[in-house]
């Protein structure tokens, strides 16, 4: 499991995000090419080197061709526009300070969906991307008085928006990242500027954002965490002291301004776990989906599957029923976590032919699951321990077992006993 720790020492946002994993050596000349699996033409996009007080950092910019050089060349707004790159204005810095419009274009949660379904973009990256586009249209949505539906971004649909999102999204899959965690995030109080004027920090998009997200205090006056930066937080990363793994490469990214005040950088690290102290957190009450389909292909439903269990699913299963005037269909089951109904709603009825679900709330038990890593003379495998009172069960990762049986000629009968035998000599 390859791990991306998110520190956002001086502030984070989705250029930055970006920069930190350039540096961190995500190929900037690569990235470009399938950046282009978007469909739509891109701005010019540079990267440079920089500091942010004590520290080198890169720099990503993405060019805005519109933007009035009269009225500051980066043109940064804030307030629910998660494209903005700036993280440090203070209220003297940006009183004669005006966000100029990237580009006139309203785009629709369905519009970037859309966008992001019919790209030649990687299924990981597709799925992120959408994640976090959803987190910001439920944002917006709630704080407009509107439907996710009806929520029209224009900084969020601008073309630099979707580089920032998109490529971040982009540049965890090419690295390879199976899991996000981040720290506490710098959050202050003051005012900056929006297109409507002055507004109050933490912008009304990023404070819905961040609920259940634990925060610390920034700077006044500073915005120092975009929405886009929030949203990608919320949607993709969960928040953990810095855990103890070995650590394979790490990276700074800088955000515009350079505050005498903080570094404004944020900094990344990506590595290993150590997985035989990782923990199974797995709620005791989860959310049972139930619906009954019988006009779905093989291979929509096999699509179904896969986009539920990107959505959050703990588990998807599929039960061979007769419906009414006998005809054969499937049961539809799904597992959820309790604060997911809602992705999960999503995901069903956008990719199945379903006019309804079922809901309700189901109670476990569960066994108290750990990690363990063992070491083999074909390589490493690892054991799922389960424990309940004086109960303890032993699982093989069946990829584990599968590749020591490919490497070393054993059955895959033989791979589980080799790696349990390594693993009670522990």
């Amino acid at each position: 499991m390859t791990t991306l720790y998110i520190d956002p020492i001086g502030g984070l946002a989705g250029d930055m995000l970006c920069a930190a994993l350039f540096d961190a050596g995500l190929d900037f000349a690569d990235w470009k090419l399938e950046l282009q699996k978007i469909g739509i033409p891109l701005p010019e996009l540079s990267l440079n080197a920089t500091k942010r007080g004590v520290f080198r950092a890169l720099y990503f910019h993405v060019h805005n061709p519109k933007a009035s050089t009269e009225s500051h060349s980066h043109a940064h707004s804030h307030h629910h526009e998660p494209h903005s790159h700036s993280h440090s204005h203070t209220d003297s810095e940006s009183s004669d300070l005006k966000p100029v419009a990237w580009e006139d274009a309203h785009r629709t949660w369905k519009n970037i969906q859309t966008l992001i379904n019919q790209s030649a973009l990687d299924s990981m990256t597709k799925s992120n991307a959408l994640k976090v586009f959803h987190t910001l249209a439920k944002a917006e949505a709630k704080m407009h008085g509107t439907t996710i539906e009806d929520v029209h971004f224009h900084e969020v649909g601008a073309i630099d928006s979707i580089v920032d999102i998109i490529g971040f999204c982009l540049g965890c899959s090419l690295l390879g990242i199976t899991e996000i965690l981040c720290g506490r995030i710098p959050i202050s109080g003051g005012l900056t500027w929006s297109e409507h004027g002055q507004i109050p920090l933490p912008a009304p998009a990023t404070l819905e954002l961040i609920h259940g997200l634990k925060t610390r205090k920034g700077v006044e006056n500073h915005e120092q965490v975009t929405p886009t930066g929030a949203a990608i937080l919320s949607a993709l990363a969960t928040q953990t002291d810095f855990p103890a793994m070995t650590i394979l490469k790490s990276g700074y990214g800088a955000g515009t301004r350079n505050p005498s005040e903080y570094a404004n950088i944020t900094r990344i690290s990506i590595g290993i776990q150590d997985i035989s102290v990782q923990s199974d957190s797995t709620p005791s009450e989860i959310i049972e989906v139930q619906s009954n389909i019988d006009d779905m292909t093989g291979e929509a439903l096999s699509y179904l599957q896969s986009k539920l269990f990107a959505s959050g699913a703990l588990d998807v299963s599929f039960q061979s029923i007769f419906m009414k005037k006998n005809r054969p269909a499937w049961l539809l089951r799904i597992l959820c976590p309790t604060d997911l109904l809602e992705d999960i709603a999503h995901c069903v009825f956008q990719h199945s032919s379903t006019f309804g679900i079922r809901y309700s709330t189901q109670k476990r038990l569960i066994l108290r699951r750990e990690f363990h890593k063992v070491e083999t003379e074909f390589g490493s495998a690892r054991i799922k321990t389960g424990t309940w009172k004086n109960i303890q069960k032993a699982s093989v990762e069946y990829d584990d077992a599968q590749r020591i049986a490919e490497a070393s000629g054993l059955s895959l009968v033989e791979s589980q006993q080799l790696i349990l035998q390594q693993w009670k000599q522990l």
